[in-house]
Formats: C-alpha cells, sequence, structure tokens
C-alpha cells in the first residue's frame, strides 16, 4: 500500500532536518578547535592524520543525531497508515482517495476487485476507461463531467463480471465526492458498492405491482383514480373499453373527469363527497359519456377524503338490462332513476306545506344553485322564491290540498342577487306512501324567454318608429329644404329690414326640426351613410376642438391613443355626431366639472371572446372608451338609457334621442355599443367598430379623412345644371338659387323627363343635381342611364331620406351627396365645388 502521509506531506520531516544541521556545526566546531590547539606546529602529516579522525568523528556524530531524530517522531505517531488498512480491509464497499491531479493515493482491494478491475497502485482511476470496459459508456461520461466541474455524482450501472463459472450480472453503485484537508489540499473519493440485492428487491415489487394492475385490469367493474384537479391518474382496461378509449394512443392524465361523466352526474358526485363526512362511502346513480356520445347508466362507489369535492378513488359499477321476469323491478327502477336524474326540467316531490322530498339535480341548480347540498330532503322550496311567488305557491298547494286542479301554471320569480323567473306546474300524488311525496312539483325556467319578449315587444316598438321617422322623413325633410332655402333668400336682401330677426328665428327653428328628424333615422338606422376609411385617432384629434368647446371650461379633456390602431370604414360625420352626444351627456353628468377620457385600443378576436355582452359576435374590433367622473347611474336607468325619447333631464332640457341616436349609428356601422356605470363611479361608452380589412383586389381610394378645404367666399359660377327633383317647391328653390349664381339650370320632375330634356339640349351639361326617391324612375337608375352616353358626367345627389335607394349602384361609381334640409350656402358650394374640381 502507498504511504497516505508521504503522498499528503503529512510527516513530520522538520525536526530531522533541524538534528542533522547541528551534527554537522558541532562536529565542524571540534575539528576547528583541535586544529588550533597545536602550539609547537605539528608536521603535516600529523595534521592531516588528526583532520581526518576528526571528519569522521563528525560523520559519525552526523549519523548518529539522522538516526536519533529520524526515529523518535515514527515512535511517537500513530500508525495512521495501518488504522486506515486496518478500516477500509473491513467494509463491504470499495474505496479509493485519488488526489487533486488524479492519481490515486489509497484504494483498498474492495475497490477493483467489485469492478473486476487490475489493481494500479500510484496511477491516476479514469472512470472513463475502466467502466467503459463495462459497458457503462454513458454512466462513465456523467462521472466524468462531475468530476470535471467538481460536483457530487452517483451511478448505478449493471456489471457482467468476465470471472469463469460466474454468468450472472450484479448491479454496482458507484459514487464520487470532493474532499479537502486540513492543510488545504484537495481529493476525490470513489466508492463503489454492490447493490444487486437492493435491485433484486425493486424489481420484484415492480412486477408484484404490474400483475396487480393487471388483476385490476381484468375486474369487471370499472375503477379510476383521479387528483384534486379533476384529471385522472389512473383508469382500468374495464373502464377504458366501457367508454371506448384507447389506453395506448391516450394518457390517462390528460383526461379531465368532465370528458368521463355528464355535467350534472359530475356536480352531484361533488356536493355528494362535500356533503359526507371523512371516510363515508358515498354511492350514486350516474351516467358515463362515451367517446361517441353516447350515454351508459353506471353507479359510482366513492370514499370521501375529507376535502370538499374531492374524488379520489372510484369503483363504477355497470348497470346493463336485463331481460329476465326476476329483474324486472329492479330494471324499472334503474330507468326511472335515470330519467329522474338526467332529466332537463326541474324535478321535486313536496308536501302540502312546501317541504322537499326528493329532487333531481336539474331542480337543486335551479333553485340552489350549486351551493345547494345533494341531497335537499327536508328543505322548503319556498325558501328560494320572492314574496309573491311564496304567496302564490301557498296558495296553489291549500288548492291542491282541497282536490281542485291547477290546469296553468304558477309565474314564480326566485334566485338570488339577479332575480329570474320561472312556471311551475303542480301535480297531485294521492298514490304517495310518503308525505313528503304528496305533491309533484315541476318547474321550467323562463327567464330568456321573458328576456326575449320584452326585447322582441322593444324591437317592434323601434321598429314601428322607424318606419313612422322614414314614411315622414322624405316629405318632411321637402318642407324643411323650403323653408331654410327660402329663409336663406330672404335674408341674403333683408339685412336692415325690421323682419330680419324674425326670418332668423324661422330658420333656427327650421334646423332644430331638421335635427330632430335627423336623430330619428339615425335610431332607427335608415339614415343615408357615406362611409370612408378612415383612422378613428385621426378622426378624435379632428373633433377635439370642437368638443372641447362643448364641454367647457370645468370639464378636461383627456386622450389616450393606442399606438397601431387599426383602420375602420364609418361615416365620419355621424362618427362625430356620437362623440358629441355623448359629450354633451357627460357635461350634464359634472355639473361642477370633471375628467372627460376618450382611449382607442385594438381588440383581437381571442381577446373578444372573453366579452360576455349579449348579442356580441367575437372579433377584431377597434375600441373606443369614452368615460367620465360623473355621478354614475343607477341599474334602473343604465337599462333604459338607449331607448328613444327616454330622459333624466328636466321638462324642454332634451329630446331623449341623443343616446339612442348614438346607438343607431354605430350598429349602422356594424359596431356594438355598452356602457357601463355605477352610483358615484362615472360611467364608461365602450364603442366597438369592426377593422376594416380591405377585399382582394380591392382599393380603398381614401385611408384618412379628408383635409378639410375652406369654404370660397366666392360661390358664384357658370355652366349648365341638369336640377331633377318631384318636389316643385324644392326645385323651385333650388334653381332659383343656382340661377342666382350665375348657373343655366335645366328643370326635371322625374328621370324619365330628366333624360328627355337631355335629349333636347344642344350643348353640354355640366353637372345634374337629382333627388334620390322619385317616382316612375329614381335618381339611381337615373344616373346608369345617363353615364351610358356620357360616362364622366358629374352627379350631385340630394335626398332626406334615401332607404337603401344607394345600394343598387356599383361601388365603382362617382358621386357627391347633399343630405335634406340642406341651406342656400350648402348647394351652391357643393355645385361650385364639382363644376370647379
Amino acid at each position: 500500500m502507498m504511504n497516505l502521509q508521504a503522498q499528503f506531506g503529512w510527516m513530520r520531516g522538520s525536526g530531522a532536518g533541524r538534528a542533522t544541521v547541528a551534527a554537522f556545526v558541532f562536529a565542524s566546531v571540534l575539528m576547528l578547535a583541535v586544529l588550533l590547539a597545536d602550539p609547537l606546529g605539528r608536521e603535516i602529516g600529523g595534521v592531516a592524520a588528526i583532520a581526518i579522525l576528526t571528519a569522521l568523528a563528525a560523520v559519525g556524530v552526523f549519523a548518529l543525531a539522522i538516526l536519533l531524530f529520524d526515529l523518535l517522531p515514527r515512535s511517537a505517531q500513530p500508525a495512521a497508515m495501518d488504522l486506515l488498512n486496518t478500516y477500509s480491509a473491513g467494509l463491504n464497499e470499495g474505496l479509493l482517495l485519488a488526489k487533486a491531479d488524479g492519481s490515486t493515493a489509497f484504494a483498498n482491494p474492495h475497490f477493483f476487485a467489485l469492478l473486476g478491475l487490475a489493481q494500479a497502485r500510484g496511477l491516476p482511476f479514469r472512470p472513463a476507461t475502466g467502466l467503459s470496459d463495462l459497458g457503462a459508456r454513458e454512466a462513465a461520461y456523467r462521472l466524468n463531467q462531475a468530476l470535471a466541474s467538481g460536483q457530487d455524482w452517483e451511478e448505478v450501472i449493471e456489471h457482467i463480471p468476465a470471472r469463469e463459472g460466474r454468468r450472472a450480472s450484479n448491479w454496482l453503485r458507484i459514487s464520487l465526492s470532493h474532499h479537502r484537508t486540513p492543510q488545504g489540499e484537495q481529493f476525490v473519493a470513489w466508492r463503489v458498492n454492490d447493490v444487486t440485492r437492493e435491485h433484486t428487491r425493486q424489481s420484484e415489487s415492480l412486477q408484484r405491482l404490474k400483475r396487480s394492475l393487471d388483476q385490476l385490469d381484468r375486474l369487471p367493474a370499472g375503477l379510476f383514480v383521479a387528483g384534486p384537479e379533476g384529471r385522472l391518474n389512473y383508469l382500468n382496461a374495464t373502464l377504458a373499453d366501457w367508454l371506448g378509449l384507447d389506453r395506448k394512443s391516450s394518457d390517462p392524465a390528460a383526461i379531465p373527469l368532465e370528458r368521463l361523466l355528464a355535467p350534472e352526474g359530475l356536480a352531484d358526485i361533488r356536493n355528494a363527497l362535500a356533503a359526507a363526512s371523512t371516510g363515508e362511502v358515498v354511492s350514486l346513480d350516474i351516467e358515463l359519456l362515451r367517446q361517441d356520445g353516447a350515454r351508459l347508466p353506471a353507479r359510482l362507489v366513492s370514499r370521501s377524503q375529507g376535502i370538499a369535492g374531492t374524488l379520489d378513488l372510484g369503483l363504477v359499477l355497470a348497470q346493463p338490462s336485463s331481460d329476465r321476469q326476476s329483474d324486472s323491478a329492479h330494471a324499472a327502477e334503474a330507468r326511472f332513476t335515470r330519467l329522474f336524474h338526467a332529466a332537463p326540467v326541474a324535478i321535486a316531490t313536496i308536501d302540502l306545506d312546501g317541504t322537499i322530498g326528493s329532487a333531481n339535480p336539474a331542480f337543486r341548480k335551479l333553485f340552489f344553485g350549486d351551493a345547494g347540498g345533494l341531497n335537499l330532503s327536508g328543505s322548503n322550496v319556498l325558501e328560494g322564491l320572492g314574496p309573491d311567488s311564496k304567496a302564490a305557491l301557498r296558495e296553489a298547494l291549500a288548492k291542491v290540498r282541497a282536490g281542485e286542479s291547477l290546469p296553468h301554471p304558477i309565474e314564480v320569480s326566485y334566485g338570488k342577487g339577479v332575480p329570474r323567473s320561472g312556471q311551475l306546474y303542480l301535480s297531485s300524488n294521492a298514490a304517495a306512501a310518503a308525505e313528503r311525496e304528496a305533491v309533484i312539483l315541476y318547474a321550467l325556467d323562463t327567464t330568456e324567454r321573458k328576456e326575449l319578449e320584452a326585447q322582441f315587444a322593444q324591437s317592434q316598438k323601434m321598429q314601428a318608429i322607424g318606419q313612422l321617422a322614414g314614411g315622414i322623413a322624405h316629405d318632411i325633410n321637402n318642407v324643411l329644404t323650403v323653408i331654410i332655402g327660402f329663409s336663406d333668400l330672404l335674408l341674403v336682401n333683408s339685412a336692415g329690414d325690421p323682419a330680419f330677426h324674425d326670418l332668423v328665428e324661422i330658420k333656427s327653428n327650421a334646423n332644430r326640426a331638421a335635427n330632430l328628424v335627423r336623430q330619428l333615422l339615425a335610431f332607427s338606422r335608415r339614415q343615408t351613410l357615406r362611409p370612408e376609411v378612415l383612422s378613428l385617432n385621426e378622426a378624435i384629434s379632428d373633433l377635439s376642438v370642437f368638443l372641447k368647446r362643448t364641454l367647457g371650461e370645468k370639464v378636461k379633456l383627456e386622450r389616450d391613443y393606442g399606438r397601431d390602431l387599426w383602420l375602420v370604414k364609418a361615416d365620419q360625420t355621424e362618427l362625430g355626431r356620437v362623440f358629441v352626444n355623448l359629450a354633451v351627456n357627460a357635461v350634464d353628468a359634472m355639473p361642477q366639472g370633471g375628467t372627460l377620457t376618450i382611449r382607442t385600443s385594438n381588440v383581437g378576436s381571442e381577446e373578444s371572446q372573453r366579452i360576455a355582452e349579449r348579442g356580441f359576435v367575437p372579433g377584431d374590433y377597434v375600441v373606443c372608451a369614452i368615460s367620465d367622473t360623473g355621478h354614475g347611474m343607477t341599474p334602473e336607468v343604465l337599462g333604459k338609457i338607449f331607448e328613444p325619447f327616454f330622459t333624466t333631464k328636466d321638462v324642454g332640457k332634451g329630446t331623449g334621442l341623443g343616446l339612442s341616436t348614438v346607438y343607431g349609428i354605430v350598429k349602422q356601422t356594424g359596431g356594438y355599443v355598452f356602457c357601463e356605470s355605477a352610483p358615484g363611479a362615472g360611467t364608461t361608452f365602450r364603442i366597438f367598430l369592426p377593422r376594416h380589412v380591405p377585399g382582394a383586389g380591392s382599393i380603398d381610394v381614401q385611408t384618412k379623412a379628408p383635409e378639410r378645404k375652406e369654404k370660397s367666399r366666392d360661390v358664384t359660377g357658370s355652366g349648365t345644371v341638369l336640377l331633377v327633383e318631384d318636389e316643385d317647391s324644392v326645385r323651385k328653390f333650388a334653381a332659383r338659387a343656382l340661377r342666382r349664381q350665375g348657373y343655366a339650370v335645366l328643370e326635371a320632375g322625374n328621370g324619365f323627363e330628366a333624360l328627355e330634356v337631355k335629349g333636347s339640349h344642344n350643348g353640354p351639361i355640366d353637372l345634374v343635381v337629382s333627388d334620390i326617391v322619385m317616382p316612375e324612375m329614381d335618381g339611381p337608375t337615373l344616373l346608369k342611364e345617363l353615364r351610358k352616353s356620357s360616362p364622366e358626367l358629374k352627379f350631385i345627389f340630394m335626398s332626406g331620406y334615401a332607404d337603401d335607394a344607394l345600394s343598387s349602384l356599383d361601388s365603382g361609381e362617382e358621386f357627391a351627396f347633399l343630405p335634406k334640409p340642406f341651406q342656400l350656402a350648402e348647394l351652391v358650394s357643393k355645385v361650385k365645388e364639382l363644376i370647379d374640381g
């Protein structure tokens, strides 16, 4: 064995060195004294003899000192090497100590014997070479990596000894650990253990477990284990066959319980386990969901684990149908149980006071929600009803007690928080054996039906208003056009006339009437829109100056524009009306001042899936949120804000059409508007406009709002205008207004007359100004006919209500639009703009 003290410098060599130096100095001093002590100067030969004797004496003294100083420490030190050899020889494991350079400092015989390697004294132990020869190359690689990185490591390998007469393999655990001596030197301890017996025990345990699982798979009942999170950890082959699952291709851990059990069954199980005490066995009739969608009736037996709703181990017993006469009663009971529990209609048996005897899951969910326990026996159905509904049910139960029939259902309200509505059907069960089964109660939830009925009634009312507005809008706007137009003609030459202010008042009120008609058309979504592709941020920015004037000095306007905002397609004028109406409402809600914030952002399809508003269709939208810090609204007011003529303002201070106009414009644009408000928490309107995506091959000629051009003060011009209008007074006003500005005007009462006038006119026609809705031939048809012979002919359509007449035109047709009622300046400016442009 190697001397461990010599290898690591553990022996005390400093004492022997000092003794040697002292002996040499002593001999030298002695020899010098002899030479100096000869007073007679003896002969040279004598001196030499004396010097030789003196040197020999010094050498002897030196050797004696070395012997003494070298032997004394060895006798004083403990036999560390012997102790290490004795200890390691008695170990059942191999031990090797290696220095930092890899050379072997110590190794007991077991180390190399267990590995079946030749003992290498003083040479480095290299696991990459030694273990690779045993077929454990990957283990050797990992050990070398750990050795290089200074990390402790352990590997288990299968070793097949090459000794004669021994063919069985054994398993070895090889580990390394890094250490440091008190003197700071590093070394590595390698250990080898024979773990064959331990490995054999583990293999036998795994084999026993596999045999047990095989036996569980062959059980005639289904078995599954589920974790607290509701996912399967194990299911046997029997249950997998029942459900049509392929265990080889399906990972049980990836299958949630919802895919195995009907929804109502899973709720029953969790409620039953939550109500049971720890360790109590719970048995339930359930339905399993097969992969093909079919339902398999079964009975589940499980034990409560003391954790609410946690299903751990479940035993599923199938309930196959039986044709044997002796099993007919059991089969009938099983069928009734399945029908009772799986019925989507709420069913319960009650006594004449309303106490529940039994109830199916649909009944519990309807009246008690998920908080109700599985067993409602002893509860009273009156607990979940409103005051009026309780009185109605008590009266109905009294009639049943008196033997009267109830041909009609009872309308009730129930539920905590948001009230719901329902219908109760009562049927007497005279043959009942128990008192709590005296009455059979059926319940239907009619909440959604009531809401749909209310919405249908509201939509019919709105449709009637829309039809009324559309039917009279054309005629009213024609009348208002005449009033406003001739007022303008009179005002031009009446600046000093005493009647000037009266004319201004007439025109002002005519404009108010025109705005009311416009609001009615906007709400009923029957106005004529001129949509264009625009950026919502730019539209709001262009409108901000006017909004600040509308808000006044007390209300601060803040804008938060979303980045990379998508484009939308909308009528910018009508969109501006939306923001103005919302701003006016915000000012009314903040009489002491506050802040109005406008935020824009994109909402993608995935994010819009989480919007739970009724009627909302997910997709890509540009959202504009308008929030104020006002007093907010109560839920009752919030539910009516978009209804026409509904207002919370004082009489004479509002028409009640502002928000209904906002609703109509947004809906006609293809978007949605929702409102969130609470008393004292302000109000937020969220407008969702669909993202504009150009179609394949289409070209959007306008991708932003057009720049506003300054109106020219000189509105005179020249050219020939064909004026087509079926209303004589409107045509008369428009013709007079255009002639005053220098235009030659050709008049026609309808489309056919316009074709005749154009055919008889010798010169060119520069512009056609036509109404849209006319008898015999409308404006769009006239445009198509005229452009057959004059493709470049310019057109201005004017209308107070065009309905969908413009939809018959091709998307590439170019024309301008002038909504009625219009003023004199608007008419002549539009005509001059098109003729000059």
